[in-house]
């Protein structure tokens, strides 16, 4: 998902990816997909200047991947849409 600075944009991509997180739910069987959409949305939520809840959604995309990959000690803001990537399965991307 390319992610450009136009507000519509943006608000459609928060829709979508809204959308995607109340599809995962809490299921344990989507932490990663559910890691990798909240990541997302906090970089849409950046583009949007909503920098409280941007940082927020950083946060907790960064607890569920150290829950996925506890031996990457890396912190929050090391990470990038690659690292989110390779924990999801392809056929998920």
């Amino acid at each position: 998902m390319q992610l450009k600075e136009n507000s519509s944009n943006c608000k459609f991509h928060r829709a979508l990816l809204d959308q995607a997180l109340k599809t995962y739910g809490d299921r344990y069987v989507f932490k990663p997909e559910k890691a990798r959409a909240i990541f997302k949305r906090s970089k849409v939520l950046r583009l949007l200047q909503r920098e409280d809840e941007a940082e927020a959604a950083l946060n907790e995309s960064w607890k569920l991947y150290q829950e996925i990959r506890p031996a990457d000690q890396r912190t929050a803001e090391q990470l990038c849409d690659t690292d989110f990537d390779k924990i999801v399965v392809f056929w998920s991307r």
